[in-house]
């Protein structure tokens, strides 16, 4: 039986603006606004996971997004949660009380496109000390939970792949992507210059 996923954007807020990010482009255009938690409850009812990835807004700066995974815990224990982050911004400790929420079916996505030197290139008003304190905590707070690195190859990080790769290895994640993106075409500044199966062979050589 095919699992039954909602994918909600419980917020429009973020502390970053990535050049061709819709918030960034119409940001006048779009309110903040915040999912209340009483409505994700009682939609929740009948699905097998809740996918939590913006358009507009990143997950983790929902007003109470502790709130947030504490109620569907107790109100939808089965349901899986997965939910995708830029994870600048918020402490160690923060990232501590989120992994208690968390379980070894759950898992949390980084989509973080750069290291120290070149992430905010791209995801502008990152902090990458904030980023790696977050991978680190959540990982030591919770061994079980799936962590997934997601790395969007553009222009300026495209020889730094290898890097991240090992990164991720030793903070613990489960799992390590490189994708391309598809948000710009043609002639463009965050456009690389090495084609997607070239970039691969440097984590496998």
């Amino acid at each position: 039986m095919d699992k039954k996923i909602l994918h909600l954007e419980p917020t429009s807020r973020c502390q970053l603006s990535c050049p061709s990010c819709p918030r960034t482009r119409f940001i006048d255009l779009i309110p903040i606004r915040d999912v209340s938690i009483d409505l994700v409850i009682r939609n929740l009812h009948g699905f097998d996971e809740i996918y939590m990835c913006g358009n507009h807004g990143d997950a983790i700066y929902h007003p109470q997004f502790h709130e947030l995974l504490a109620a569907i815990r107790e109100n939808h224990p089965g349901v899986r949660i997965q939910f995708e982050t830029n994870g600048s911004g918020r402490t160690k400790a923060w990232w501590e009380q989120t992994a208690s929420y968390l379980t070894k079916r759950d898992c949390v996505i980084f989509s973080v496109d750069g290291m120290r030197d070149t992430n905010h290139i791209y995801r502008i008003g990152s902090k990458w000390d904030s980023i790696e304190t977050g991978m680190r905590a959540l990982r030591t707070s919770n061994p079980d939970v799936k962590m997934h690195w997601k790395w969007i190859v553009f222009h300026h990080n495209q020889d730094q792949v290898k890097s991240a790769f090992w990164l991720s290895r030793d903070i613990g994640f489960t799992k390590f992507t490189v994708v391309k993106s598809d948000r710009d075409k043609g002639d463009h500044w965050l456009n690389p210059t090495r084609d997607m199966d070239d970039i691969m062979l440097d984590i496998h050589d």
